[in-house]
């Protein structure tokens, strides 16, 4: 019997996830959540952490930079932000200092400066990565 004529059938056609894909094959889930799957993720948050090292704005007193607290976190991710609900590892890139957020996002009196998304912006054209 062929696919079209099955009891059933639901043509995807490119928009939003396949209706068809349920559940992934075991062996799947198992490389998701592999240290394998996590290495390039990590490989890639360390990079970003690296340049956004380079190109935040220092202050000119003491203390710890907010350029010198960017820190590479391995996570599991979940849904919503996967598709088909699969958790996979991965890696986020993160910033402790207290002024992290109003520099990377400005404020009244801040301009934005996107040290971040610049960076995850610069790897993303190194690797050939569109979006």
């Amino acid at each position: 019997m062929a696919l079209e004529t099955r009891r059933g059938y639901r043509p995807h056609h490119g928009k939003g996830p396949n209706p068809r894909i349920k559940n992934p094959h075991p062996g799947m889930a198992a490389l998701l959540l592999s240290d394998q799957s996590a290495d390039p993720a990590i490989k890639a948050a360390k990079e970003i952490a690296r340049i956004a090292q380079a190109t935040a704005p220092r202050s000119s007193g003491p203390g710890p930079h907010m350029a010198d607290q960017y820190e590479v976190n391995e996570v599991l991710v979940t849904a919503p932000t996967v598709p088909a609900k699969n958790p996979r590892k991965g890696a986020e890139v993160t910033n402790s200092a207290p002024g992290a957020v109003q520099t990377e996002f400005g404020g009244k009196r801040n301009v934005k400066h996107r040290q971040l998304l610049k960076a995850g912006a610069a790897v993303g054209e190194a690797r050939g990565v569109v979006g």
